[in-house]
């Protein structure tokens, strides 16, 4: 509904969920409220107040923590205030403009800048982040084009990337320079603008092809090979895809065209439903097992039931922060936040009692945290008792962490790749390329491991090789195909020991020969699941043979083993309606089967066979943690295993 003067007053979804507005005389927004229905109470969500130039200066959270807005005499954001806490200082940042309204600097309590400087276009050209002495500064820096194209990206460490365009400023190449050598991608488009072809700086273009609505409808590897054509309906939702192999995925739609049902190559079918404002409501798998979704006024997951009925129960505060999480054996983890919406406290079930502003708790049982003003986490007390202490520089990198007497400290490059990291042990080392690749790794009483990357003398056309040399000197070489899958491994520098991969167009491995001559062959379902796995001889005979079947989840039902010309005949696998498993049918005659408790917990253990049957049951507490095992024979004496733990979870 609107009001006399047109604005929105209240917005009602399909489910009957409210939303309320309302204005001040200056049609300013002051406050939102959410009700579940006309006779439910309304939910404050954010309540707002204003100077009187219109300008928003306090906005208020369904919390009621509140955040204050100050302006300059241009009416620029000069100052912005976060509330603070016992778990987090309060949070200022500060804003200064150039003549032309640019932001030229921002600076947060901890006295991290951020600094930005701008060509005559206004268009930013650097952004360095320092602290407020000058120390640790980090720039990265562009150049535009006569058309405001951005011509020259340099990152932290120096490093330029180039890039070129067209007459219709659609980039045309990308360059970087690594280890010396330029690497340059090359783009094309067709006449509405689609990205036709990428190239690689190995010359490996891949392909795309549109139809007349500008809709992909084929992809083409550089192996010249149709990796995926696509089919849409009338509303341009993508209605079929098919592989390279030709196997088609289909999928429906509902009338507001959201995905309804998908169903694989194998015709197993997945389906989900909606409720009236869009949420999933329903999930069902190949096997007809469906999850139940269930939502609170503001679409927030209030309940999951699963397939054999057990809950999974949610709660939020006014801000959208989850409070509770109750698992289907009741036992509930509960969240305390701080006026950041950062979580201050993890508590275990039973770790609470009380009334708010009266609560009791079990430190066993919680885990809390302290924040610096910027949201970084500051202090971590597990249950033990033992606090963990976080220092970062200015950028947000973790420096340090401490507890007990104990420290690691870490060093980073300026693109924020971790340089060393130190211990009780020693620093261990590492360097890096222009594309942040680890190009050596130095550890502390083993030594030091090379990486070479980008390698192509010797290398076919197209493909390219990494090596990686260890501290004794051993070197293995990965070569890549032209599509990026691992084609062979050269252990040493003999190029007999070998092992070579081979695959199907659709990517799935096809074959794995190593030095010796044997042979792993693979065929698959249309689905792309593992139908068979043959080993062989190097003479090519056969040496065992493995078939697999699954269900309509795919969930493996059977593996079936020839080994060397001898039928073992099947295993069988059974699930629950939460694809768990359920039994295993051994060719032996042996069978096991297993059971669970509402929390997904595995309680019992049963296996029988001719000679003997075996019975296991597991006991856990109310943290999911294992306690007892109690194991049974036909001896009828219990055998009890018992373990124990720190308050954390640690066995002892």
């Amino acid at each position: 509904t609107y009001d006399a003067l047109n604005r929105k007053a209240t917005e009602t979804n399909a489910k009957g969920h409210i939303i309320t507005y309302t204005y001040d005389d200056a049609g300013n927004l002051l406050k939102t409220e959410i009700q579940k229905s006309q006779s439910s109470p309304k939910e404050m969500t954010e309540t707002n107040t204003y100077d009187y130039l219109g300008r928003l200066k306090t906005k208020t959270d369904g919390n009621q923590n509140t955040t204050i807005f100050e302006y300059n005499s241009l009416g620029q954001l000069r100052r912005t205030v976060c509330p603070g806490d016992s778990s987090i200082p309060e949070s200022i940042l500060q804003y200064q403009y150039d003549a032309l309204g640019n932001l030229m600097l921002q600076e947060n309590s901890l006295g991290t800048q951020d600094i930005y400087t701008y060509d005559n276009q206004n268009r930013q050209i650097s952004h360095s982040r320092q602290k407020q002495d000058g120390t640790e500064r980090i720039t990265t820096s562009a150049k535009y084009d006569l058309n405001g194209n951005v011509r020259f990206e340099t990152d932290g460490n120096g490093n330029t990337t180039e890039k070129t365009y067209d007459s219709l400023n659609r980039i045309r190449t990308l360059k970087i320079t690594v280890s010396g050598t330029e690497q340059t991608t090359l783009y094309a488009y067709d006449e509405n603008g689609n990205l036709t072809h990428e190239t690689d700086w190995r010359q490996n273009t891949w392909t795309s092809v549109y139809d007349s609505l500008d809709r992909l409808i084929e992809k083409w590897d550089p192996y010249n090979k149709c990796i995926q054509r696509l089919e849409y309906n009338h509303n341009h939702a993508q209605v079929k895809s098919f592989d390279a192999l030709n196997n088609l995925t289909q999928y429906e739609y509902d009338r507001n065209n959201r995905l309804i049902k998908t169903i694989d190559p194998e015709l197993h079918e997945t389906t989900q439903t909606y409720d009236a404002v869009g949420n999933v409501e329903t999930q069902t798998d190949g096997r007809l097992n469906t999850t139940t979704f269930y939502y609170d006024q503001m679409n927030r997951l209030e309940k999951v039931v699963n397939a054999k009925n057990e809950e999974t129960v949610y709660t939020y505060d006014s801000n959208g922060n989850m409070l509770t999480q109750t698992n289907g054996k009741g036992h509930t983890t509960t969240y305390e936040y701080n006026c950041a919406n950062l979580v201050t406290k993890r508590i275990d079930h039973g770790g609470r009692a009380g009334t708010p502003g009266n609560y009791t708790y079990d430190l066993a049982k919680v885990e809390s945290y302290i924040y610096y003003s910027d949201g970084s986490l500051k202090d971590r007390t597990d249950r033990n008792g033992e606090t963990f202490h976080y220092a970062y520089d200015s950028h947000g990198r973790l420096r340090t962490e401490a507890a007990d007497g104990s420290s690691i400290s870490y060093t980073y490059d300026d693109n924020g790749i971790q340089l060393t990291i130190t211990d009780s042990t020693g620093t261990t080392i590492r360097t890096y390329d222009a594309l942040n690749r680890v190009t050596s790794n130095t550890v502390p009483n083993i030594g030091t491991v090379w990486y070479q990357y980008d390698i192509i003398e010797g290398v076919e056309a197209g493909k390219t090789a990494e090596k990686t040399t260890d501290p004794e000197g051993n070197i293995t070489t990965r070569i890549t195909d032209r599509v990026g899958r691992l084609k062979t491994v050269i252990d040493g520098e003999i190029s007999e020991n070998r092992t070579t991969f081979a695959y199907y167009d659709n990517g799935s491995r096809k074959s794995v020969a190593y030095p010796s001559g044997v042979k792993e062959e693979y065929t698959y379902y249309p689905d792309n699941t593992l139908w068979t796995l043959t080993n062989k001889y190097a003479d090519g005979t056969v040496m065992d043979v493995y078939t697999y079947t699954y269900d309509s989840a795919n969930n493996q039902t059977g593996k079936h083993e020839v080994i060397n010309g001898v039928d073992n005949g099947t295993t069988s696998y059974t699930y629950d309606a939460l694809n768990r498993l359920l039994t295993v049918s051994e060719p032996s005659g042996r069978e096991t089967g297993y059971t669970y408790d509402m929390a997904g917990n595995r309680t019992m253990e049963l296996i029988s066979s001719a000679s003997e049957t075996i019975s296991k049951s597991y006991s856990y507490n109310e943290q999911n943690r294992l306690v007892y095992i109690t194991t049974r024979g036909d001896s009828e004496i219990a055998e009890i295993t018992e373990y124990s733990y720190d308050h954390n979870g640690n066995q002892l």
